[in-house]
This record gives structure tokens, C-alpha cells and sequence, in this order.
């Protein structure tokens, strides 16, 4: 046993360079695969974040939970029909970073359906016989028993090189926006992402009708009447006539308005002494746990192309996963007018 001892020890001793050369070498090997695997691993779940967070997909009248908005924000096309403009993003609005960029773009169906209600109910005999020579299309695509009143688009393509967005067109028969004469139809879209199966389908139930006569005066009220906690966001109508000035006030803990409604070229947004805002800071943080905006209404624009009586405020839950009913969300948003002359 000694000798064999013996043995080992002058081994060890006579190449011991060698062998402390291959301890070395499977040392730093070690190190390097354990180091390749730990940033294979952070940048997996770099990816998994960004692709898996399901939010990256958004509509300004479709949610996951299919939205109802009856009372849409339209514009006048030039035989008196109302236009509305529905619009898909690469990011989950209002914020539009982050943004979806795994694809050069994000590819999704888009199909269109003209019901009685928000309820998706069809449309009966006596239906088809009231919109008969009415006009209600989908991007220019007119419905009609032909296409069993749907329009199905086909794929879409939204680029992502950048925050994105793409928009279409709803039409709807001018007889919708009239008290006597309303029937009340709805266009139920639905978006389903095409190849990329980790975000959900969004879709939503769009209706023009309206539900009383406008006063004179500007107002605001909520476009959701139903009484789901679980959206995203909530469609803010400003509707009315008559010059003057709105100051909309909104609880800033729990609300964020859609930044986009101030890119509109087509409104003036004015300070508390209504003066024209050239500096871009349109919010005034009211200290009280509230914030607000002026808006000019009822005046031309520079080239006399005003004719909006009214439009839409998207305000956003700051916390998407605290859920409120429409009344709470009723008394974060008010608003005060001031006539002028």
C-alpha cells in the first residue's frame, strides 16, 4: 500500500505542471458554459416578457372582453351617413411603449358583422326589409344578404418597425343618428392575431345611435352603460352646440387620458383663462388628487373646416387589474362649461 503511494506521490510530483494545466482548463470551461447558460437564460426570459404580456394588442373600441359601445364618436360624411373610425395598435394603449417588434409585423384576421344589438342577436326578416337601400359598410365594403351582412377583410398587416397603428372605416345610415328613425344596429368586429397565438382576440360591438336630443351647451358623459368591471378603458363623449369652454376633470390616481386626443388638429385646448396652450402642457395637476383640460368648442377652426358636435376622450385604468363599476367610473369624470359670446 505504501509503495503504491509512493508511486502516485512521485507521479504527481514529476507532472504535476500538467495536471494542474487540466484543473485550470476544466475550471475556466465550467465557468464559460455556466456563464453562456445564465445569459441564455436572462435573455430568454427578456423575450418571454416582452411576447407573453398579452397586451401589446389594442383597439379603441375592442377589448378581450368584447366591448359595447353604443353611442360611438362619429363624423358626417358628405350625404349626412356617420363615419367611424376604429383603430388597432401594436401597443397596449395609451402608452405606445413598449411596442410589438418579434415580427417585422403583427398579423391578425379582421371580420365585420352587422346585428340587431349588443347582444350579437341576427337580423330578422323585418330587419333586412328596414335597412334595405341604407347604407352600413366596413371599409368601404358594403353589408348585405348577399354576404350575409359580414365582411371578413381578410389579413391585416400592422408594421413594426415603431408604435403603430392601422385605421377603418365604419359606416353607418344617417337614419341611426336620429331620434325617430333610429333602429339601433351595431357592427360586432373581431380581430384574432394570425400567426401569433399568445394574444388574445379583441372585439366589440359599435353602434351611432343616438339617445337624446343634443342641448345647447357641451357636455360630457360615459359611452359604456353596461355594467362590466373589466375594462381597460372607458369611451368619454363631449357632445353639444353654442360657443364656449370645457374643463374636463378626471381622478389622475386612478385615470389617464388617451394622449392621442390631444394630437387632434382639429381641436383648441385652452388654460384655466382660455388662452390658446402652445406649450404642449395641457394637463394642470389640480393638487386635489384630480387633474384637468380646457377645450375650446363651437369656434371655426383657421380654415373654417370645424364641424365636429361631438367627439370621444379614451380615459385608461392607470391599474389594469383593479376593476370598477360604471358609476365609480362616473364619479371620476366630470366636467364644467362656460358659455361665450
Amino acid at each position: 500500500m505504501n509503495n503504491k503511494l509512493r508511486k502516485i506521490r512521485s507521479a504527481f510530483t514529476k507532472h504535476w505542471t500538467t495536471i494542474w494545466l487540466l484543473i485550470a482548463l476544466i475550471a475556466v470551461s465550467t465557468l464559460t458554459v455556466h456563464a453562456v447558460y445564465t445569459r441564455l437564460t436572462i435573455a430568454k426570459r427578456v423575450v418571454s416578457t416582452a411576447k407573453g404580456s398579452g397586451e401589446l394588442f389594442s383597439s379603441n373600441y375592442m377589448n378581450t372582453k368584447t366591448m359595447s359601445t353604443n353611442g360611438a364618436i362619429y363624423e358626417l360624411d358628405e350625404d349626412g351617413n356617420a363615419k367611424v373610425t376604429l383603430e388597432i395598435y401594436n401597443y397596449a394603449a395609451p402608452k405606445r411603449i413598449p411596442y410589438y417588434k418579434e415580427l417585422e409585423t403583427l398579423d391578425y384576421t379582421l371580420t365585420a358583422k352587422l346585428v340587431k344589438n349588443s347582444d350579437g342577436d341576427e337580423l330578422t326578416n323585418e330587419d333586412e326589409t328596414n335597412i334595405s337601400g341604407l347604407n352600413y359598410k366596413f371599409n368601404d365594403q358594403s353589408f348585405s344578404a348577399s354576404n350575409n351582412y359580414t365582411i371578413n377583410l381578410g389579413k391585416q398587416h400592422l408594421n413594426s418597425d415603431q408604435s403603430n397603428k392601422n385605421a377603418y372605416t365604419l359606416l353607418f345610415d344617417k337614419t341611426e343618428i336620429s331620434n325617430l328613425t333610429a333602429y339601433g344596429y351595431m357592427i360586432y368586429v373581431t380581430a384574432t392575431p394570425d400567426p401569433i397565438t399568445e394574444y388574445k382576440t379583441i372585439s366589440g360591438y359599435i353602434g351611432v345611435r343616438e339617445r337624446e336630443i343634443i342641448p345647447a351647451g357641451w357636455y360630457g358623459e360615459l359611452v359604456e352603460t353596461d355594467a362590466s368591471t373589466e375594462y381597460d378603458g372607458y369611451n368619454y363623449e363631449i357632445k353639444g352646440s353654442g360657443r364656449g369652454y370645457l374643463k374636463i376633470m378626471y381622478n389622475n390616481t386612478s385615470l389617464i387620458p388617451n394622449e392621442a386626443v390631444f394630437a387632434d388638429s382639429s381641436l383648441t385646448f385652452v388654460n384655466k383663462f382660455h388662452s390658446d396652450i402652445n406649450n404642449g402642457d395641457y394637463i394642470t395637476d389640480n393638487g386635489d388628487g384630480t387633474s384637468s383640460f380646457w377645450l375650446k368648442l363651437g369656434f371655426e377652426t383657421n380654415d373654417g373646416t370645424f364641424k365636429k358636435t361631438r367627439l370621444n376622450i379614451q380615459f385608461y385604468k392607470i391599474n389594469k387589474e383593479t376593476n370598477y363599476s360604471i358609476s365609480a367610473v362616473n364619479s371620476m369624470i366630470t366636467y364644467d362649461w362656460e358659455q361665450s359670446n
